[in-house]
């Protein structure tokens, strides 16, 4: 059974929830709703803060989420990148309709995905002894 600290939330306002928990070391973000336009400042800060406390891989659980544009594409790329610039791992857990679109994007080449949040913190784990980016080292 895994370990999991108490869920926190970070936003809800109707149309996107955010909640931040540790599981057995691993940070986990579960989102719900949309991420459009509208809520994209929302979902920046929620990443930000979320990214800024991680101090474990990050998995970013998209399997709620009915609806996402390219403006929230962008702010998970953001934070993908802040977690590769501290060595950190990035994992995204998403259903069909959202993998659909990594794929189409080509950010299935970019982010670790699966398609369940228990696959995801397993990796996490099992990566975490290794190379925490997989990209070899730095220059």
């Amino acid at each position: 059974m895994a370990l999991r600290n108490r869920h926190t939330t970070l936003t809800d306002n109707g149309r996107l929830r955010c909640m931040s928990t540790k599981v057995e070391g691993v940070h986990v973000l579960d989102v719900c709703g949309e991420i459009d336009f509208a809520v994209r400042n929302e979902f920046k800060s929620v990443l930000n803060t979320v990214v800024a406390s991680a101090q474990a891989p990050l998995v970013v659980d998209l399997t709620a989420v009915r609806y996402i544009d390219s403006s929230g594409f962008a702010e998970l790329i953001s934070a993908w990148k802040q977690m590769v610039e501290r060595r950190e791992r990035f994992y995204v857990v998403s259903g069909p309709n959202v993998r659909r679109l990594l794929r189409i994007l080509g950010l299935d080449r970019v982010f670790d995905q699966y398609s369940t949040q228990r696959s995801a913190i397993a990796s996490a784990l099992r990566d975490a002894g290794g190379d925490p980016c997989g990209l070899g080292a730095l220059p």
